[in-house]
């Protein structure tokens, strides 16, 4: 997938592209809303690096939920957290 600049594409070109890639968004989402969760699904498709290209780890598990050492729950992914609609 090409990196594409969300920040210059305007809101129904991003409700487009969104509806393209089967995200959902809700009726109140806002250009930012759009960007950010198209960033994200463009983050995740592309997975990790390696030597050969990009890897995706269906089996790993979600970091965000687990407890450190010390007890302490790992805080959220900011840029996912914007990405929910506000009208959920």
């Amino acid at each position: 997938m090409d990196v594409c600049n969300f920040d210059a594409l305007s809101k129904v070109e991003l409700l487009k592209l969104c509806k393209q890639k089967e995200l959902k968004v809700g009726k109140g989402a806002t250009k930012l809303n759009l960007q950010v969760a198209l960033k994200a699904f463009e983050k995740e498709e592309r997975g990790r690096p390696t030597s050969e290209g990009y890897e995706v780890d269906e089996n790993e598990e979600d970091d965000a939920h687990k407890e450190s050492e010390d007890g302490d729950v790992p805080a959220q992914d900011p840029e996912l957290l914007h990405s929910i609609p506000a009208d959920y």
